[in-house]
């Protein structure tokens, strides 16, 4: 048939799709939660202290950070509200563990049902195997329009 290069991806078609990985053909919707998500977020690790995720909130212009392990999985959340606490304690300790996340192949509908019935503000996306991909806003879910378009801007 052609075919330069053949990969064998174990884990299945619909892990690759999960893992944010392209994907094409006529069931595809142009619109995912890893299309949308904004990929440009703050993050820390476990034992950095407050000082320094502020630090990363600032740079970034944030009100919430991922908490990462060295593998980018996302085990936790800090916001700006908690940073209050002292400046020698760590992320692990005033981290919100177990945030609530998205797959980057989850359906547009599902996403804006989601945000319309719970009302967040934001929601990770991340892998299956938890791996930070991004973060939902609402105002970026409810730009985009049912039909696939694009929002008009994306940060």
């Amino acid at each position: 048939m052609g075919f330069t290069q053949v990969f064998r991806y174990t884990p299945g078609k619909a892990d690759w799709a999960a893992s944010g990985l392209p994907t094409e053909g006529n069931t595809v919707a142009p619109n995912r939660a890893g299309s949308i998500a904004r990929r440009d977020v703050p993050t820390c690790r476990l034992s950095d202290r407050v000082d320094a995720v502020r630090q990363q909130l600032q740079k970034h212009n944030g009100k919430l950070c991922a908490v990462l392990n060295e593998h980018r999985v996302l085990l936790g959340q800090i916001s700006t509200e908690q940073l209050e606490s002292r400046a020698d304690r760590t992320a692990e300790e005033i981290m919100t563990a177990g945030p609530t996340t998205f797959r980057p192949n989850a359906e547009f509908q599902k996403v804006r049902d989601f945000f319309n019935t719970h009302k967040p503000e934001v929601v990770w996306v991340t892998t299956s195997d938890g791996e930070l991909v991004g973060l939902l806003h609402r105002e970026d879910v409810e730009r985009v329009e049912p039909r696939g378009e694009q929002p008009a801007c994306m940060h």
